[in-house]
């Protein structure tokens, strides 16, 4: 058993920071480009990204952890993003 799977909460919260952390990559790379004109926005680029990174970084991440906690993946459709913090484990670990 590895690190990540001894410490789900923390595999969580550092799924989060990574996922920030790809965001400011992202906008610094777009600030380096130039991309910054009336019709074409950093703003609305981020945006689009942002909506894009997290189905992709963080739903699969949460299901991972609920699946690994032996609860319901239905937690993350209910409750939200907040669900595989405050759930305890139903597997012995």
């Amino acid at each position: 058993m590895n690190w990540f799977e001894r410490h789900l909460n923390w595999t969580y919260i550092l799924g989060h920071v990574a996922y920030l952390l790809a965001m400011i990559v992202f906008w610094f790379l777009l600030a380096l480009c130039g991309i910054d004109t009336d019709n074409f926005t950093m703003d609305a680029v981020g945006e689009v990204v942002a909506y894009l990174l997290y189905p992709i970084i963080l739903v699969p991440l949460a299901l991972w952890i609920l699946r690994q906690k032996g609860q319901s993946l239905w937690w993350v459709l209910l409750f939200g993003w907040l669900s595989p913090i405050w759930l305890k484990n139903k597997c012995n670990i």
